[in-house]
C-alpha cells in the first residue's frame, strides 16, 4: 500500500462522494482543507467496498497502488453489516490496508433524519433512471432470487433502509465505527481521525463542518471475525 492513505467513511447516503468532489474542487472550508493531505486531491480513488463485493481483490489494490503517491478510499461503514460481517477488522479492505505510514480518516456523520432523507431521495432518483420495467424486474424477480440464494448459502443480508429506520441502531453503527477508526489511526506513524457533518454552505451548495463531539466511542470496536 502507498505510504499515505485518506479513508473517507460513512454510511450510504452520508455524503462521501460529495466530500471527495468538494476536496478535488478545492471548495471545502479552509479549516477543514488544512487538516487533509495537501496532495490528496490528486490521489486515485478506490471504492473500498469492492473487496467485499468481490469486484476487486486485495492484491489488485496493492499492485495498483505501488506507483501511487497516496490513495483515497471511499468506504461505506454500513455495507459490511448488511452482508453479516460482524466487525470492521474482518472487512477485506481493513486486512488489505494493514498499517499505513500516514493515515487520515474522515468520518461523516449526518443525523438519522438527514441520512434517511438523503438515502430515500437517492434511491428515488435511481429508480427513475432505471425505468419502471427494470425496477419491477429487480423487485419481483432479481432481488427475491438473490436473497433466496443467500439464505441457502447461510448468508444473512440486512436492507440498508432497515438499518437507517432506527436512530439507536444507526448510533450504534457510528459508535462501533468510531471506536475502530480510533484504534486504526493509533497504529499509524501519523494518524488522524476527523469527524465531520454535512452542511449547506453560504452559497447554498453542499459543504462540511468538523464535529467537535462525534458519536461516543464507548464500544471497543474489536471482536472476533464472523459472518451470520
Amino acid at each position: 500500500m502507498p505510504a499515505a492513505i485518506l479513508l473517507v467513511a460513512g454510511p450510504s447516503g452520508a455524503g462521501k462522494s460529495t466530500f471527495i468532489q468538494c476536496l478535488k474542487a478545492g471548495t471545502l472550508p479552509g479549516d477543514l482543507q488544512r487538516l487533509l493531505p495537501a496532495s490528496a486531491p490528486r490521489w486515485r480513488i478506490i471504492e473500498g467496498n469492492d473487496l467485499l463485493k468481490r469486484d476487486m481483490t486485495a492484491d489488485a489494490i496493492k499492485q495498483a497502488a505501488e506507483l501511487e503517491e497516496g490513495l483515497m478510499l471511499h468506504f461505506d461503514i454500513a455495507f459490511g453489516r448488511r452482508l453479516g460481517v460482524n466487525a470492521y477488522a474482518c472487512d477485506p479492505l481493513m486486512e488489505a490496508l494493514g498499517v499505513p505510514d500516514r493515515l487520515t480518516v474522515v468520518s461523516i456523520h449526518p443525523s438519522p433524519a438527514a441520512l434517511q432523507t438523503q438515502f430515500e431521495g437517492r434511491h428515488h432518483r435511481q429508480r427513475e433512471q432505471r425505468g419502471i420495467a427494470r425496477d419491477l424486474w429487480r423487485r419481483a424477480v432479481h432481488r427475491p432470487v438473490r436473497n433466496l440464494v443467500r439464505r441457502i448459502r447461510g448468508h444473512t443480508r440486512l436492507d440498508t433502509s432497515r438499518i437507517y429506520a432506527h436512530p439507536r441502531d444507526l448510533q450504534r453503527t457510528y459508535q462501533e465505527w468510531i471506536a475502530f477508526a480510533q484504534n486504526l489511526v493509533s497504529h499509524a506513524r501519523e494518524g488522524k481521525l476527523i469527524c465531520v457533518e454535512p452542511i449547506t454552505g453560504r452559497d447554498g451548495r453542499p459543504s462540511f463542518a468538523q464535529v467537535s463531539d462525534p458519536p461516543a466511542s464507548s464500544l471497543s470496536g474489536r471482536g472476533g471475525c464472523a459472518r451470520n
